[in-house]
């Protein structure tokens, strides 16, 4: 074969290519502006349809600006530690579990701690403020901690109007109190929640229409800031007196 017909051949499949790449990239071109005015055209009785989806849902419970703080008289059942229950991005949220820790630290003071509570508070309008006792399924000692846990609740978290969560304890000594006797401290601290809601998503066509699209979600609540203050247990003068 010459290279005369080589050449030729070279440039028929080059020009036929040439062909084939511009008619993609025309009927591409073509698509492109037929699917804007679908989207954008003023005449168009067709819209596309737009989802909006929210962030991920968010429930955090971290320590109240009123925790107790200092000092706390033994013989006494009382709140060692309040804490904030927020909610973010997030229709419907409820606390359905949740795990608590009271720990002591008591050396060789004889400091015992019983009659564990968590009480839960939230206000569904300004005018409807409810206060609920959380049953306790399990308490569990291992050295000077103390876990709770909750039975399985529905405790509603509302995104504009956080709860408090309560946790308390009576706390006593068991030795008599002498000239130098030490004192000891308690804390108390929130480690887990599980979270149950409903998260929401809206579906927007045509010229202002649209419905929201709701699924069930369960997440456990970020827990990391709800620790309690150490507070430190007095001592009076005998057992409770």
């Amino acid at each position: 074969m010459s290279l005369s017909s080589l050449v030729s051949r070279s440039s028929k499949a080059f020009r036929a290519s040439t062909l084939v790449i511009t008619g993609i990239i025309v009927a591409g071109a073509s698509f492109a502006v037929a699917s804007s005015d679908i989207i954008y055209g003023s005449e168009s009785l067709l819209a596309a349809a737009v989802s909006t989806f929210s962030s991920s849902p968010i429930v955090t419970i971290s320590r109240n600006a009123g925790t107790p703080k200092g000092e706390i008289a033994p013989y006494v059942n009382q709140v060692l530690g309040v804490f904030d229950v927020k909610s973010k991005n997030i229709n419907l949220a409820t606390l359905t579990n949740i795990r608590a820790d009271v720990t002591i630290n008591s050396g060789k003071t004889g400091l015992q701690v019983s009659q564990f509570s968590m009480r839960y508070g939230y206000c569904a309008t300004a005018d409807d403020c409810r206060s609920i006792n959380i049953p306790l399924v399990s308490i569990t000692q291992k050295g000077t901690q103390y876990r709770l846990n909750s039975s399985t609740v529905n405790l509603p978290v509302y995104a504009n109007r956080p709860g408090t969560l309560e946790v308390a304890a009576y706390s006593y000594y068991t030795t008599p109190y002498v000239s130098g006797s030490k004192t000891a401290s308690v804390k108390a601290d929130v480690r887990d929640a599980s979270v149950a809601g409903s998260l929401c998503k809206t579906i927007t066509y045509g010229y202002g229409y649209g419905y929201d699209k709701c699924n069930a979600v369960s997440f456990r609540a970020k827990t990391g800031l709800a620790y309690g203050n150490w507070l430190r247990v007095i001592r009076s003068y005998g057992y409770g007196y």
